[in-house]
Order: C-alpha cells, then sequence, then structure tokens
C-alpha cells in the first residue's frame, strides 16, 4: 500500500480505495489515539477517533507499507462492509450550504475531502448515497456559524459568548500595552456589562439550568425533548457547566474586585484569563451537547456502529457520557477517561465523608466526572479533614492526599503526551489491526 503513503496532509486530495486490502494494515496515521467500545446496554459499537487538530507537512514518523491515512482507512472500511451501517459523527459545523474545508488544519479536513459530496449542504445528499449508501454522516460542531441565527435563540446564545470571547482577547491586548489605572478601570465596567446576563441568571436561577432552558427555548433542540435518556443529556450537560463555574469562580472573583478601592493591572488580566478559559469550555460543552443528542438520535435510528471523530476533550466526555448511560462498557481498545478501580475508590471517599455538594454548588454525584473534576471534589474533601483532624481520620487523610497525587501524575502524563504530539504532528502513528473493528461489527 506504499501508494497510499501520505508526505503531507495539508495536499491531501480524494483517492480510490479500491485497492485497499485491509488485512495488510499494520498502523493507521493521522490520529492521536482509538478507542473501540462495545454497549451491550445501548447495543451499539463506538470508533472513537481522537485529534489533536493539527497537520503534518512531512509525512508520518515510522509509515511503511502497511500504514493507512484515517480517512481512507474509514472509505475502506465502509466498502468492504456495504451490508453493515455506519454512522459517522464529525466535530464539524451542520449547514445548507457548500462547506469550504481547505484551511482546517486537522485530519477533519481530510475526512471531509474524502467524502466531500457528502459535506456539501442536504441538497447533496442523493449523491452521497450513491458512493456511501451504508453510511450516514452527521456534523456535531454547533459553535460555527454558517447560518442566519435570528430566529434561533440557543445559536444566538452561542454567537453571544463568542463574541465576549473576542472581547476578552481584545480586552486582554489593550491592558498589555496601556496600563494607566484609567484604562484599567474601565476596562474592569465593560468586562462587569458585558457578563451581565452570566452574572445576573446566575444569581437568579443558576446559570447551568438557565442554559438547559435557553437551549429549549429553541423550536430546533424543543423537538428532542422527547428523545430516550435526555434527561441523563441535561443532567450530565449542567454538571460540566457548574464546574466550569467552580473551577474558573469568576463570579466571586468580579464580585471581590468590585469592592477593592483599587483594581491593579495583574488581577484584571488574570480575570481576562479566567474568562476567556470559562468561555473556551462552556462551548466545548454545548457542542457535547448537541453531539450527545445526535448520538441518541442514531440509537433512534437503528444504528449500531457509530464512529466519532473529534478533539482528545470532547472524546473524553464523550466516554464519560457513555459509561454514565452504561457502567459495564467493553473496551475493545483503550481505556476509561479515569481508571475504573481509581473511580471506584473516589467514589468510596465520597461516600464515607458523606461528601454532598460542590463549594455550595449542587451537582450530580453519580455522573461520570472527569479527572478534573474528580480532582476538585478530592482537595475539597481533603480540605474539609484538614479542618477537623483527629487520629480517627489521620489514615484518610494520608490516603486521600496520595490519591489526589496520582490524579495529578495521571493529568500530567496526558497533558505531556498531547504537548508532544502538539509539537511533533509527523509522530501521529498507532499500530493497529483492522481486526480490532472488524471483529465487532
Amino acid at each position: 500500500m506504499d501508494k497510499f503513503f501520505i508526505t503531507n496532509e495539508e495536499n491531501f486530495t480524494k483517492q480510490d480505495v479500491s485497492n485497499i486490502n485491509l488485512d495488510l494494515v499494520t498502523s493507521l496515521t493521522g490520529l492521536y489515539d482509538i478507542d473501540i467500545i462495545k454497549s451491550e446496554l445501548l447495543n451499539c459499537n463506538l470508533i472513537l477517533l481522537n485529534d489533536v487538530h493539527i497537520l503534518s507537512k512531512s509525512g508520518f514518523v515510522g509509515q511503511d507499507s502497511g500504514s493507512l491515512y484515517i480517512p481512507l482507512y474509514m472509505d475502506a472500511l465502509f466498502k468492504k462492509y456495504p451490508n453493515k451501517q455506519f454512522d459517522v459523527m464529525l466535530e464539524f459545523a451542520p449547514t445548507k450550504d457548500e462547506i469550504f474545508y481547505e484551511s482546517w488544519e486537522t485530519v477533519m479536513g481530510s475526512v471531509v475531502k474524502q467524502f466531500s459530496v457528502c459535506y456539501k449542504g442536504i441538497s447533496n445528499k442523493l449523491k452521497c448515497s450513491e458512493e456511501w449508501p451504508n453510511v450516514r454522516f452527521h456534523n456535531v460542531d454547533i459553535r460555527q456559524m454558517y447560518e442566519d441565527t435570528s430566529d434561533r435563540p440557543f445559536l444566538e446564545f452561542i454567537k453571544y459568548i463568542l463574541i465576549m470571547e473576542d472581547h476578552i482577547i481584545d480586552f486582554h491586548k489593550k491592558l498589555n500595552y496601556d496600563k494607566s489605572q484609567l484604562n484599567i478601570d474601565e476596562t474592569f465596567n465593560l468586562i462587569v456589562k458585558m457578563l451581565d446576563k452570566f452574572i445576573y441568571y446566575n444569581d437568579k436561577y443558576g446559570l447551568s439550568s438557565y442554559i438547559i432552558q435557553k437551549m429549549y427555548s429553541d423550536n430546533k433542540f424543543k423537538k428532542y425533548k422527547s428523545i430516550k435518556n435526555i434527561d441523563m443529556i441535561n443532567s450530565f450537560t449542567k454538571n460540566q457547566i457548574e464546574f466550569i463555574i467552580i473551577d474558573s469562580d469568576i463570579f466571586n472573583k468580579i464580585k471581590l474586585l468590585q469592592q477593592k478601592n483599587r483594581i491593579f493591572i495583574y488581577e484584571l488580566l488574570m480575570l481576562c484569563n479566567y474568562i476567556r478559559n470559562m468561555l473556551f469550555t462552556l462551548e466545548a460543552v454545548l457542542m457535547d451537547h448537541y453531539a450527545f443528542i445526535r448520538f441518541l438520535k442514531i440509537l433512534e435510528y437503528g444504528g449500531s456502529n457509530i464512529i466519532y471523530l473529534a478533539g482528545g476533550e470532547h472524546i473524553k466526555n464523550f466516554k464519560n457520557f457513555i459509561q454514565t448511560g452504561d457502567h459495564n462498557v467493553t473496551y475493545i481498545r483503550g481505556t476509561s477517561e479515569f481508571d475504573d478501580s481509581y473511580y471506584d475508590l473516589f467514589n468510596q471517599f465520597r461516600k464515607m465523608l458523606r461528601f454532598r455538594k460542590v463549594r455550595g454548588h449542587k451537582v450530580n454525584l453519580n455522573i461520570r466526572m472527569t479527572k478534573k473534576h474528580i480532582k476538585i471534589i478530592s482537595e475539597i474533601m481533603l480540605s474539609d479533614l484538614l479542618e477537623n483532624v483527629d487520629y480517627n481520620n489521620f489514615k484518610t487523610v494520608k490516603l486521600l492526599r496520595n490519591f489526589i497525587k496520582i490524579i495529578d501524575s495521571q493529568i500530567e502524563t496526558n497533558d505531556n503526551q498531547i504537548m508532544y504530539i502538539f509539537n511533533n504532528p509527523n509522530k501521529r502513528i498507532l499500530n493497529f489491526l483492522s481486526s480490532e473493528i472488524e471483529q465487532i461489527l
């Protein structure tokens, strides 16, 4: 399969895969990682493709005659099994019009090129089904706006978040070259005014409840209210939003700064960073919410072989969502976002310590959480213990401290791996046998 070597992802074009023999594949190129999951409860197979949103212009280190680029592998797999139904979910914007994907600096752009006729709007679906009658393509990234949103209150809300993020970036830049107290005060007032809706709704309803309510005021989302397990999606998303608020703590930070006689430049720059991170993470959570809805809709259609290609953080959230719905999923390849044995240990700690709330926020502790969220809760439990430390709980303090060290180590290892791949995009090659997927179809 030497002729399928990839020397520059940026120049990738659609290729004929009729001569590809999947039995000869020994590695996949273009991915950071791959998870293969089987859920008996949900009656589906999941192939989760982890992307890092980069391209290699120098091929892939170690690729040989058994290496195959992931878009070509997907195409060859679909054509090898014409009697099997596949559903492809992609971190890509839904649109009625043709999409220009040439500038995408990610393997997802190459997937769109390989299946180009299927990503040129709904009017091309017939042409798409002529070549891939057994594949349905689903775009799940609602953060990118390719349509008028004036009559779509939830999409308008997302646009509002994106605009706020742009303003925060501009404020940060201006503060770096104009550090005068006048500019500091004016910028802080502008930030408070910009966030007034968030502050108001967070105080009155709770921001997570308000966002879910806003979502289902949108006509497009109203029809999703009857989907099986929609309550689980809403609870999962509310938890994610609550943890964003807990982690950023921006509402308390703003109140504290409002009480000060003078705000220093470093305080405002830090606030800008916290707000930007909060908005960026919130956008991702809202995209995940829509991806979960599309996934449940696919199950309603009878879909059983589902491929999801998205950034690694989206894949982590998706795995946690799946394991919330089915605690006993089987990993054919890959692992849980947080090892099950450690997750069980965490639950033992919180039950033993009768932990109920996270800094006053109502969260559903039965929802599968990320390592980062578990670390937040564990640190709060440790703080509570240290306030009332005695001989009886000294051992628990020691165990909990060691547990937090384990989480820190895992988070650091994962971050280092991501940074290594990000700085070395030509190292995205995974040992892989096609039988790992084909045996579960």
